[in-house]
């Protein structure tokens, strides 16, 4: 089944191939994943994905869907500025650090 299917149509509607797709929390990869196969080949999807658990979820079904080559991953968040954050985890005591892309920086990775 879909999820979230309202946002799924949408993508559908707005996404053209040779797109680049900017999966900003990217969580386990569903819209990445669409995204992917909407803008082909010659399109580029980007999704990054702060929390390692859920990264290693997104990780996982891109191994599990090897057509999806155009897609790169990113462990990390966004802010306006670079640097570095802690992300704090439902029963996990000690907080996570994790690195900040900034606008400039994922302007250039596109």
């Amino acid at each position: 089944g879909f999820f979230e299917p309202a946002t799924a149509a949408l993508h559908k509607r707005l996404l053209k191939t040779g797109m680049v797709y900017v999966d900003v929390g990217a969580n386990a990869g569903a819209f990445t994943l669409l995204a992917s196969k909407l803008v082909g080949d010659q399109g580029k999807v980007i999704a990054i994905e702060p929390n390692p658990v859920v990264f290693s979820r997104l990780l996982q079904n891109l191994t599990l869907n090897p057509d999806y080559r155009n897609v790169q991953l990113f462990l990390c968040a966004c802010s306006s500025a670079e640097g570095f954050a802690f992300l704090k985890m439902f029963g996990v005591q000690q907080p996570l650090c994790f690195r900040l892309l900034s606008r400039q920086l994922l302007m250039h990775l596109c």
